[in-house]
């Protein structure tokens, strides 16, 4: 029999343009939850059945314009596809109103190992704690605060409407008052009607004017006190302390891969609060800058905004940036006065049959931590051990594990990219060391969804 599993609703409430779409997002790919998030919006009901409010015959901004019942019908019936799926991840689709469906699938995980502990589902909407029947179904509450111009200003850009979104501009004011204002006075109207309800579950408010990283941050670590788990450790800690001076007092690296890059003179550095970058001299810092990122051993981390994977030769003072399963190292950068890399030591491969690996350094001598026999963890649902040997110039990971119920043997190339990370090419994942925790992190293009602990503890 399956083992059910326990599936965690999260719920994230805000008025219009405070970001909830966009830490939903954050959230749900730092929690691993196996599916998008379900968003309040798509269970508006018809125009017709909206009630009236003083402004407007047909109101869009009162609780009543969401069916709850039918958002509540269909959060059950994810909890118990959820709850009752036997080790994979199950295809999910639901049917919202006006007949409509939507399918739940995150890009690339149905079909993946679930995870053996509880399984987070985010959902988000504004006015998602007005109704007692929903809250009874969320076990924990965000709550996002802010300002009525922030918000205009954020909805006009979104929207593309002409002229800066600003008191200068004349079609901003008639926006704000004509369009925004209602919406946002709609919500302070009902700010403490949903406080009162969600009250008990509520883990945190916070302050949405913020950047979405330092959003998502203040979500994660009041999550992590609720649930009695310290997932910000691995992803909002500080750089200096997980890194060294390899990564920490604001290092830069210059991109050096692709070659259009070094004209643009594009570069990066961490600090505390995640990753900057500046796409060109003189330029600004991106959009998504600072970029939330979660720290894997002594040199690596996962950039989440993109899902990219970087990993620090500290020999060479160069970085590989892993893209995706289907590209491989794409990107690599440079640590200022580094001696860097020359030419002939820096090569670009692929091999029919496999993933790309791409970018990578010749030579690259693994750390003799990497000796052994490593087993599974049970994140990942995978039952087995495996050793990694080398025959040449080349290494494999020889694999016995659990399949259909039997255990078999499996054999497969690695590519070492730095003494602590190596691509297995035959499905696109990196394998990442944390020697001082004797422990093996693997990011599968969507997340860190499988880990290995060195039998040696065992």
């Amino acid at each position: 029999m399956p083992t059910k599993r326990d599936v965690l609703f999260i719920g994230i409430c805000g008025p219009s343009g405070s970001g909830k779409s966009t830490i939903a997002k954050r959230l749900a790919a730092v929690l691993g939850s196996p599916i998008i998030p379900i968003q309040a919006d798509w269970f508006f009901k018809t125009f017709s059945e909206f009630h009236s409010c003083p402004q407007r015959e047909h109101c869009w901004e009162l609780s009543t314009s969401v069916d709850s019942t039918c958002l509540a019908a269909q959060l059950q019936l994810i909890s118990c596809k959820l709850a009752a799926a036997d080790k994979v991840v199950p295809s999910i689709t639901i049917t919202t109103t006006k007949s409509c469906t939507r399918c739940l699938d995150a890009e690339g995980l149905v079909g993946s190992n679930l995870p053996s502990g509880p399984i987070y589902v985010i959902v988000e909407g504004f006015v998602l704690f007005a109704n007692p029947q929903l809250v009874a179904i969320l076990d924990h509450g965000i709550w996002l605060d802010m300002d009525m111009i922030t918000g205009a200003i954020r909805r006009y850009s979104r929207e593309g409407r002409v002229g800066p979104s600003d008191l200068t501009n004349p079609i901003f004011v008639q926006y704000v008052d004509e369009f925004y204002r209602h919406i946002f006075e709609h919500h302070a109207a009902d700010r403490e009607l949903q406080l009162g309800i969600i009250r008990g579950k509520l883990c945190a408010r916070i302050d949405a004017t913020e950047k979405p990283e330092a959003v998502a941050g203040q979500a994660l670590a009041a999550l992590n006190a609720a649930l009695g788990e310290d997932k910000e450790a691995d992803g909002q800690g500080s750089t200096e302390s997980a890194f060294g001076n390899a990564l920490s007092g604001g290092q830069q690296f210059v991109w050096i891969r692709p070659t259009s890059q070094i004209e643009a003179g594009g570069y990066w550095w961490l600090a505390p609060d995640g990753m900057h970058e500046i796409r060109k001299y003189g330029g600004w810092e991106t959009a998504e800058s600072p970029s939330f990122v979660e720290i894997v051993g002594r040199s690596n981390f996962v950039m989440w905004h993109y899902r990219h994977v970087y990993l620090l030769d500290t020999e060479s003072g160069c970085v590989f940036v892993h893209t995706g399963k289907a590209e491989g190292i794409t990107h690599v950068a440079q640590a200022r006065d580094c001696r860097g890399l020359d030419d002939s030591e820096l090569v670009r491969s692929r091999t029919i049959g496999e993933m790309a690996v791409g970018w990578h350094r010749l030579g690259v001598v693994p750390m003799d931590s990497w000796l052994g026999r490593w087993k599974w963890d049970d994140r990942g649902g995978l039952v087995g051990e495996w050793i990694f040997e080398q025959r040449g110039s080349e290494y494999v990971i020889i694999e016995t594990k659990m399949w259909k119920g039997e255990m078999h043997t499996y054999e497969h190339r690695l590519v070492f990219i730095t003494p602590c990370a190596c691509l297995l090419p035959k499905f696109g994942h990196v394998y990442m060391l944390d020697p001082d925790n004797d422990r093996v992190e693997v990011w599968n293009g969507n997340g860190l969804n499988f880990g290995a602990m060195s039998c040696k503890n065992l």
